[in-house]
């Protein structure tokens, strides 16, 4: 199996998609649960609360670079099926003109 391709550039840009969508699904829940939390101070209060909304807010960091990663990651899928794609075209670019050398 080495340096056989075993996927295609539909395959990458289908994951890609995915991997974006699941990436703004996991964000929209994030921004959610901050949002019920902080909906939390107007029944709960006091250091507890405080410090509970405090720690969970700082998860949101932690939720923006994971965010940041998938894109990255769909991004990476993208270009390569783009290379991947070009690369193909430039393969039937030249057996085209191996083809009129022969004829």
């Amino acid at each position: 199996m080495d340096g056989n391709i075993l996927v295609t550039p539909e395959e990458l840009t289908r994951n890609a998609s995915e991997f974006s969508a699941s990436g703004n699904s996991m964000y929209q829940i994030a921004n959610e649960m901050l949002q019920t939390v902080q909906g939390l101070s107007g029944v709960w209060g006091g250091d507890a609360a405080n410090t509970y909304i405090n720690n969970f807010k700082r998860f949101q960091g932690s939720f923006d670079r994971l965010k940041g990663n998938i894109d990255a990651h769909a991004s990476a899928l993208t270009e390569l099926a783009s290379m991947y794609q070009q690369a193909e075209q430039k393969n039937v670019e030249t057996a085209n003109d191996f083809r009129d050398v022969l004829e």
